[in-house]
């Protein structure tokens, strides 16, 4: 059902581009069926839970193990069932379709399947993955209005405060899972640990991930700031989703830590003081969203301490409102959504007797008000009586504290009444005027479905008190999974007798009013000032003040000298690695001389070349010599006998040195006088000092081998465990594919930090094709100065490159032209032979797509930027995205096919002509990286280089401006300018 709903999330945006938004229906069919499977295998009593394992890395317990028990599925029913409801109600909130409300409601469907991902998973590094999917995919809900301020605030806000929140509790998972010995769930709670100072630091910071994304005290604030997001999210995400999983991993871990100090402090503490804080601070709210979140941050913090308590009897209360409150507050706010729909406003001040016109949504709104006031016949009654009752005759605590505790919820239950009320009376009260307000004058009735979804949840919210019983004995299993000090598990029941649980309620009601009334009658007086503390404005500080710290910090120790940075970062890497390996126990060194003349040669060439290069002025020519030094290097490598490093080695420096004459064409051929620097002896010793550090180090670490060498081994595990004969390739994509995987995503961001510095303004697509050139006139026919237009030309004059025609023939070269017409077709089947050679000879993705990329670099050297579009009509970005795209995909295919994500799975296939062909998943995670280097290369090559060659053209109607103007630099052949028709040339 989990890969099921993610591949829904994948297919919402186009059914809602098809559909419109009654698309919304049937996205609404997948948390729908998923509830239905949910029901279908609820768990039973005595039996034991079901468990999925799918095994990955054990050696990191990176293994995927899915429980399904009671609190499970409790939390499945509310997270699918009202998922699919809000997806209903989606279909008539949204007026139209844009290409955001497409994607939103991929989004709205994907945090259904990270959401019960969360609830079902035991291994708890697999919990994490989920929670922070959570985060992310609220961020994006919670964004949704990207072109508003407080939109992109309230988001960012959000992020921030859960994510760190989610790190805390990462550390504090790794602390548990290391102590323990093991990362599951389920063993944790069968065998807790005896408390510690440990222990305890790592269920607080444990806390902390959940109490954060619960939005408790000190973390409430970031709740009602993403009130700005669309209603439908603050119904799910801030009602029934996001805001309980906090709650649910309290829930969770509440039978093997409940007795906690640290737990105590934080669970029960914390929050009732949120209770009695958010209750309060929604009396002064004007806004009906506002009322609803700062209530919602009321009834977290009760949920919390419910839930938190230690005792079986609370946790029954805890899950029951646990239940009502997600059917109430998600009814509510699509109230809100409704009353905001047709009217345009959520002001108290502008909805005066708007229950006149609108007699149905105010008796939805009285039902689910009546359940979160915990009035009779609904289930909110049912969970805070019970509530009441548990907490006072508890014995997890002492007795003054179970009292104390009760006597604080009973405050926050006057307080949860009296907002309650007031949410009823501002948005459909008369409010002493015998006129409705304008903005109920000028409302559109909704239509009948839009009721639809609250209306069910309201309904729900009475049925499920009736259905207290039935509804008690799906949630006992968890609750007796917790100590109950000696008293029987009470069953949920609508009605208990006379007893302190009716007085408290009744006390509720009378205490209720009375406060509503006069906090209506005495706002101005009460709320009439602004608060002493703020948690918004202590967040703003908090980032002013990491700004400030960021600033001081960067003005002291980068001071915009290049050189100096350098410098520092230099002399940390040759101080710190020397003086610790001199520190160390290691008290000798073997060096290994040179095996034969030839490597003294190359390397007496390498030493001569790197002379060379700090003395040489001209900036070309130092660029030549550095790359004698890498050329040396593959010299190396090949005589050493590695022929697949040698070949990398060179084709990377063959691309390097091209990327630096591009760039060098922008800059004078030497460094002017104004320009140098001193410091140069100082230089030389840094640079000298480095070198001897990296030889040192090598040594070192040659010295420290104290068996034998793993590659005498990495050739058969190789081709056993990777089914390739090149050990270096299978290295790559097999045995370090993750390392890789992380790679070529820094090549990818490379590629776009080149591009985003060149295109300052916006990216250009695909470079232009010659055809581009033709038909918006841009170019003319090359030619000398006064040579004759194209109509003089004889059609039959040979052309070797297509793209060079739009070059002026004083910088083109037919020998360079036709050489490339020949030997281009060559380098493109020796780049397929490396590619499919690679996992068995020297070769592979990444030479593969360096050789392609070489080829590219001749067509744009012999014929220019037209030439470039024409070998490779695409845009860079596309393919580099298609690449990672396809070398992340080969995870899951390696699942499907039974072997650990990104590793070598087979699969043969018999094909006409070619018999049985043995296939590799690893090839495909070579074809991703072929295709971003190859789109890494095409886009240096448009931005460096067509790019910078169409602003080097010189500008329009300018007098100086020639036929063909060209770019100039230090002894380089000018790549193509463009040219234009007589009277100017084009930008």
């Amino acid at each position: 059902m989990l890969v099921a709903l993610g591949l829904c999330a994948l297919l919402a945006p186009p059914v809602i581009h098809r559909m419109g938004t009654r698309g919304f229906y049937l996205l609404a069919l997948a948390p729908a069926c998923a509830l239905i499977w949910v029901i279908v295998n609820w768990p039973r009593a005595h039996d034991p839970p079901r468990v999925e394992t799918i095994r990955w890395v054990d050696s990191l317990d990176m293994n995927i193990v899915l429980r399904f028990d009671t609190l499970a599925a409790v939390m499945s029913v509310l997270i699918l069932g009202v998922g699919s409801l809000v997806l209903c109600y989606c279909a008539h909130y949204f007026d139209s379709v844009r290409p955001r409300v497409a994607v939103f409601g991929g989004e709205m469907v994907a945090f259904a399947a990270a959401m019960f991902g969360l609830v079902v998973s035991d291994n708890m590094l697999v919990l994490y993955v989920f929670w922070e999917l959570t985060t992310i995919l609220s961020f994006m809900l919670v964004g949704f209005y990207a072109v508003r301020a407080t939109s992109r605030r309230a988001a960012t806000q959000a992020l921030l405060v859960t994510t760190l929140g989610g790190l805390a509790m990462l550390v504090g998972i790794i602390m548990l899972g290391e102590r323990t010995g093991s990362y599951l769930l389920s063993d944790l709670l069968a065998d807790p640990p005896a408390s510690s100072g440990y222990l305890q630091v790592a269920v607080v910071l444990v806390l902390v991930g959940a109490l954060s994304k619960s939005a408790i005290v000190p973390f409430h604030f970031w709740l009602p700031g993403a009130m700005a997001a669309p209603t439908p999210v603050s119904a799910y995400l801030h009602a029934a989703a996001m805001v309980k999983a906090g709650v649910y991993l309290v829930a969770r871990l509440a039978p093997g830590f409940g007795s906690f100090t640290g737990w105590q402090i934080a669970v029960i503490s914390l929050g009732l003081l949120t209770m009695v804080v958010g209750g309060w601070r929604s009396l002064r709210e004007l806004d009906l969203k506002l009322i609803l979140a700062f209530g919602t941050v009321s009834q977290l913090g009760f949920l919390t301490v419910l839930v938190g308590f230690g005792d079986a009897n609370v946790m029954m209360a805890g899950l029951a409102m646990i239940v009502a409150h997600a059917m109430f507050k998600a009814a509510l706010f699509m109230v809100v959504g409704i009353i905001d729909h047709s009217t345009g406003t959520r002001d108290v001040r502008k909805l005066a007797r708007l229950g006149e016109r609108l007699p149905v949504l105010m008796g939805i709104s009285a039902v689910a008000g009546a359940s979160m006031a915990g009035l009779p016949f609904t289930m909110g009654f049912v969970g805070k009586e019970t509530a009441f009752a548990a907490v006072w005759g508890s014995g997890a605590l002492a007795t003054w504290q179970t009292h104390t505790v009760d006597i604080v919820i009973l405050i926050g239950s006057v307080i949860t009444f009296a907002y309650t009320t007031r949410f009823l009376w501002g948005a459909f009260g008369r409010k002493v005027r015998t006129e409705p307000s304008a903005a109920v004058v000028k409302m559109h009735p909704p239509g009948p479905l839009f009721y639809l979804a609250p209306t069910v949840l309201a309904v729900a919210g009475v049925a499920a008190g009736f259905a207290a019983g039935p509804i008690g004995s799906l949630l006992e299993p968890h609750a007796q999974t917790l100590p109950s000090y000696g008293h029987e598990l009470e069953h949920l029941a609508m009605w208990h007798g006379f007893g302190l649980p009716v007085v408290f309620s009744i006390i509720v009601i009378v205490a209720g009013a009375a406060l509503f009334l006069l906090v209506r009658r005495l706002r101005e007086r009460v709320f009439g000032f602004r608060p002493l503390l703020n948690a918004d404005r202590m967040y703003d500080a908090t980032l002013r003040g990491a700004d400030t710290l960021s600033l001081l910090l960067t003005r002291n120790t980068q001071r915009g000298s290049l050189p100096i940075t350098q410098g520092v970062i230099l002399s940390t890497m040759i101080i710190l690695p020397l003086v610790v390996l001199f520190t160390g126990a290691r008290t000798s060194l073997e060096i290994a001389g040179f095996d034969a003349a030839s490597q003294v040669v190359v390397g007496g060439i390498m030493v001569a070349a790197a002379l060379a290069a700090t003395v040489l002025r001209n900036r070309l020519a130092a660029t030549l010599v550095v790359g004698v030094t890498g050329y040396g290097c593959g010299t190396l490598f090949a005589l050493y006998g590695a022929p697949d490093l040698a070949l990398t080695q060179f084709l990377v420096e063959t691309l390097t040195l091209v990327i630096f004459v591009l760039v060098l064409r922008k800059l004078p051929a030497e460094p002017e006088p104004r320009h140098a620097t001193g410091f140069k002896t100082a230089r030389a010793l840094l640079g000298v000092a480095f070198g001897a550090a990296l030889v040192v180090i090598g040594l070192f670490a040659a010295a420290a081998r104290s068996d034998q060498p793993l590659h005498i081994d990495l050739p058969a595990a190789a081709y056993e465990f990777g089914h390739g004969a090149n050990a270096v390739n299978v290295l790559l994509v097999d045995i370090r594919a993750w390392d890789t995987l992380g790679e070529i995503s820094v090549l990818i961001v490379a590629a776009t930090g080149v591009a985003s510095l060149v295109f300052r303004n916006r990216r250009f697509g695909a470079a232009p094709r010659v055809a581009d050139a033709t038909r918006d006139g841009t170019a003319a026919r090359s030619g000398p100065a006064g040579a004759p237009d194209d109509d003089d030309v004889p059609p039959d004059r040979t052309t070797w490159l297509l793209g060079s025609d739009l070059r002026d023939p004083r910088h083109r070269s037919m020998v360079l032209e036709a050489t490339t017409r020949l030997i281009f077709p060559t380098i493109v089947v020796l780049s397929v032979y490396f590619f499919w050679a690679g996992h068995n000879s020297p070769g592979g993705g990444f030479a593969a797509g360096l050789t392609m990329g070489l080829g590219l670099v001749l067509r744009y050297l012999a014929g220019g930027r037209y030439e470039l579009g024409e070998a490779l009509p695409l845009e860079p970005g596309r393919i580099l995205g298609a690449g990672l795209a396809i070398s992340a995909a080969t995870a899951t295919i390696s699942l499907l096919l039974g072997a650990p994500a990104l590793s070598s799975a087979v699969f043969k296939v018999t094909l006409p002509l070619l018999g049985d062909v043995k296939l590799v998943t690893a090839l495909f995670f070579d074809l991703g990286i072929y295709m971003i280097v190859v789109g890494l290369v095409l886009d240096v090559l448009r931005s460096l280089g067509a790019r910078l060659d169409v602003e080097n053209v010189a500008e329009p109607n300018s007098p100086a401006a020639p036929r063909f103007a060209t770019e100039t630099g230090p002894g380089v052949n000018p790549a193509d300018t463009g040219t234009a028709p007589a009277g100017g040339v084009s930008r």
